[in-house]
């Protein structure tokens, strides 16, 4: 099924070669493949001495036991976890980070940039909303993964994904008889499978909407990352008062996206259960309106 839906395939195993123009801006290059591709890849993002070190920290978080299991929402009994890596939600402030806020500032230049071309274009995708914390992840070696998913399901305010890679050593692509090394993103777009390695010093950033479902493959070798969200400032701001406009329809056409996108899933088995982590449920959008009115309706009894 999925092959049939997503018919062709692009890897990217090996680092990328030299931009053919060196002059063109590095946040230009970025514009032009989300346009184009709905995602963009730049090797090589850090000075060494600054990739060495974060990586040495990111690694640190992991071991010093900073680290907790990826939390979803609830699933059903005897169901596999969506997701099975583990993270940390750091705002850069905290006694454990060094170097990770020298890696936002750098992020939030070239973002600021992005926003500003993008906007300039007049693309409609404003991206000028502020940005989320760093989530740093570990995907242990241990066939550790994190299925079929999308970053913004429900008009949640999320723009733009972007991913920092901390993996050292080659990153072994799949064989007839061994998975490689695993731990591949692995994007869903424009009727393409995309496979990107995690390579150490890769940054890749994509769409966070329906444009871009994604996975983690298992993974056989650690695997370290930093994400950073960047968002809408109106769409946060409906989500946070629960007045964004998405219809059951508009749900349902995601959950039977991501359920078909899922190896040997008939969506219309999941769409009954189906919930924002697993298929992304409408009950997720419902109970934050309800949260919203109940404390509305506590204001009102309390004046």
């Amino acid at each position: 099924r999925r092959d049939a839906f997503m018919p062709k395939r692009i890897q990217f195993f090996n680092k990328l070669a030299a931009p053919s123009d060196p002059n063109i801006p590095q946040y230009v290059r970025i514009c032009h493949s989300l346009l184009v591709n709905n995602y963009a890849i730049i090797d090589d993002f850090l000075e060494q001495d600054k990739l060495d070190a974060l990586f040495n920290e990111v690694r640190g978080y992991h071991v010093n036991g900073l680290m907790s299991t990826g939390k979803t929402v609830a699933l059903a009994n005897n169901e596999a976890p969506l997701r099975t890596d583990e993270v940390a939600y750091l705002t850069g402030s905290e006694d454990c980070c060094t170097f990770l806020p020298h890696y936002m500032k750098e992020l939030d230049t070239l973002m600021a940039q992005v926003a500003a071309w993008m906007v300039g274009h007049n693309t409609q995708m404003d991206m000028r909303g502020g940005r989320s914390k760093a989530m740093a992840t570990c995907y242990a070696g241990d066939g550790s993964y994190y299925k079929v998913h999308i970053d913004n399901p429900n008009k949640n305010g999320r723009v733009l994904t972007t991913l920092m890679y901390f993996s050292e050593g080659d990153w072994e692509p799949p064989a007839d008889s061994s998975p490689g090394s695993g731990g591949c993103l692995r994007l869903f777009t424009s009727g393409t499978t995309v496979e990107i390695a995690p390579l150490l010093g890769r940054f890749v950033c994509f769409w966070s909407d329906c444009r871009c479902p994604h996975e983690v493959t298992p993974t056989y070798k650690p695997r370290y990352a930093v994400t950073v969200w960047f968002y809408n400032e109106t769409e946060s701001r409906q989500y946070e008062d629960g007045t964004v406009g998405l219809s059951d329809d508009d749900l349902v056409a995601v959950s039977e996206l991501v359920c078909t996108l899922r190896e040997g899933t008939d969506p219309a088995s999941l769409l009954p259960a189906c919930t924002p982590g697993e298929a992304m449920n409408r009950v997720v959008l419902l109970e934050h309106k309800l949260k919203k009115l109940e404390s509305q309706l506590a204001a009102v009894v309390h004046n």
